[in-house]
């Protein structure tokens, strides 16, 4: 039976939300915690309190004097509007940027033009409870956009992307990355249309992704782009923005929900006491076993919680992935065989890179085994020198048993480690599963 089938008929541990609410919500958060929690503008308050990076607030609406006093023509090119107790992503507003020659008009992040009456009438929404459950009275929150990560940028629609870490007893136990899509209309939320990618908690590399209800995707929709192997920058310090998240509220289990700002770094977005299980698909593991394993220890730290995340729950990547996938799964540092021009082969360990999309090759090493003559194009392109021409050139090498050829950049490589990169144009037959064990020596000659 396939881990989905398992899913969908709660076996082997997965969990599910009555389970999550009975056995470790309700013993692991107070009544007092779960509404600071639930309350998005008290929850700020005791987050920064705690000095926690938090994404800027431009204002907070309660009453309809409120939304005609606000200063409009004040807010940014780009904002963000949200209902204070808001579920599911519902009431969400994105302005991405204002259009030009028309300072009353903004765009969302599907590019449909709004106004400020259109913008006042969403938070009127909003204060009559349009978003919250039982349709209760609610305010609305003006806060910043974070600016997009670069790594990430490729990866999502216009919106911004957030990583969602779920910490219990301290330690940080799974997590994934949502990226905003054209079906979600630019939002992070996967009930919208959002994508869920898993991320290894060990290393901070994606491994499987979800799109609706838990079915498997290898690239972005429409696009050959792999959704394995990237490299969530500032992993360490997330994964503690995690933990102290949960120690400032009080909360025992808690989802953490942060944004990478590409000047900043991690900004705190919002915190949830009840956060879904969809990430369980995304990681394709059951939550209850890792809950099991770590409820009742004795964590003294929130050092001690991220290492015993990162050491216990270090694999993501299914063992029977190749069979639910078609797809191999290889590391992020992998032997390959380069096919050299007198027949002979050379070997060397290469690192796969998903945020690259060709290939590369040390230009020194090229020379030497003289795949230099065999010149494809050249390009220009922009490195801190200025513009430079780069050549590419052909060449074919096996990587765990498949032949590749390929069309690779000649570079610089000196300063690395590695004198090839694999990039993702050349990775769309496997699946990177970051804990798989590196290979003993960076470079073979």
């Amino acid at each position: 039976m396939s881990f989905v089938l398992d899913y969908i008929q709660h076996r082997h541990g997965i969990l599910g939300i009555n389970a999550r609410n009975l056995e470790f919500i309700q013993p692991s958060n107070s009544h007092g915690a779960v509404q600071v929690a639930d309350n998005k503008v008290l929850a700020k308050r005791v987050l920064e309190k705690a000095q926690l990076p938090l994404a800027q607030t431009y204002g907070v609406l309660r009453s309809r004097r409120d939304v005609r006093s606000f200063a409009w023509e004040t807010l940014p090119n780009s904002f963000v509007i949200k209902p204070n107790a808001g579920l599911g992503g519902g009431g969400i507003m994105i302005v991405f940027g204002r259009r030009k020659n028309a300072p009353g008009i903004w765009v969302q992040a599907d590019h449909t033009p709004v106004t400020v009456p259109e913008i006042q009438q969403h938070v009127y929404d909003i204060m009559d409870g349009m978003y919250t459950l039982h349709s209760a009275p609610d305010a609305a929150l003006i806060e910043e956009r974070v600016k997009i990560h670069p790594i990430l940028k490729p990866y999502s629609f216009r919106g911004v992307p957030d990583i969602r870490i779920i910490v219990y007893n301290r330690v940080p136990i799974m997590a994934m990355l949502r990226l905003p899509t054209r079906a979600s209309r630019g939002k992070a939320n996967l009930a919208l249309g959002g994508l869920g990618v898993g991320i290894d908690i060990a290393s901070g590399v994606t491994t499987t992704a979800i799109i609706g209800k838990g079915k498997i995707i290898q690239t972005l929709p429409e696009e050959r782009r792999l959704l394995s192997g990237i490299d969530i920058p500032h992993w360490p310090q997330i994964l503690s923005l995690s933990g102290r998240c949960a120690q400032a509220t009080g909360l025992g289990f808690i989802g953490v929900d942060v944004a990478i700002d590409k000047d900043l770094g991690p900004r705190v977005l919002e915190i949830n006491a009840r956060p879904g299980l969809s990430i369980q698909l995304a990681n394709q593991a059951p939550l209850r076993e890792r809950l099991n394993r770590i409820r009742g220890l004795k964590v003294e730290s929130l050092e001690k919680g991220v290492a015993i995340g990162q050491s216990m729950f270090a694999r993501a990547v299914p063992e029977n992935l190749e069979i639910l996938t078609g797809r191999r799964v290889v590391g992020v540092f992998e032997p390959i065989i380069i096919a050299l021009p007198n027949r002979k082969t050379h070997r060397l360990t290469a690192k796969l890179d998903t945020g690259a999309y060709s290939s590369s090759i040390d230009l020194k090493l090229a020379k030497k085994l003289g795949l230099d003559q065999s010149i494809a194009y050249e390009k220009k392109a922009w490195s801190s020198f200025g513009e430079q021409t780069r050549p590419f050139i052909n060449f074919n090498f096996t990587l765990n048993g498949e032949r590749i050829d390929t069309v690779a950049s000649l570079a610089d490589r000196s300063q690395s480690r590695y004198d090839v990169l694999i990039g993702r144009r050349d990775l769309y037959n496997f699946v990177i599963d970051p804990s798989r064990k590196r290979a003993s020596a960076s470079k073979i000659q």
